[in-house]
């Protein structure tokens, strides 16, 4: 599907590649990152545009399936949701 977007026209909003995330400390991404959430639960996140010195922003009781937000650090503490893989 190609269709015009924030990124530019004609490209496509599906992600290339997608990776599991473990927590056990905070995870900071390179490049926006989307979530699928496998366990709802609470996600504590920076999103890609937040300022750096960003202290998280808690979603309380993210259902299961997409996220619909670019990430740019997901914080060990203070997620519950589990089963999260990156897509980008």
């Amino acid at each position: 599907m190609l269709t015009e977007n924030n990124f530019g026209k004609g490209q496509s909003l599906q992600p290339s590649f997608s990776e599991v995330v473990t927590l056990g400390s905070d995870v900071t991404f390179t490049q926006p990152r989307l979530l699928y959430v496998g366990v709802s639960g609470d996600l504590k996140v920076d999103l890609w545009n937040s300022p750096t010195a960003a202290t998280g922003t808690v979603y309380k009781s993210v259902a299961v399936g997409d996220f619909p937000r670019l990430v740019r650090k997901i914080y060990d503490t203070g997620t519950t949701a589990t089963d999260l893989v990156s897509e980008y």
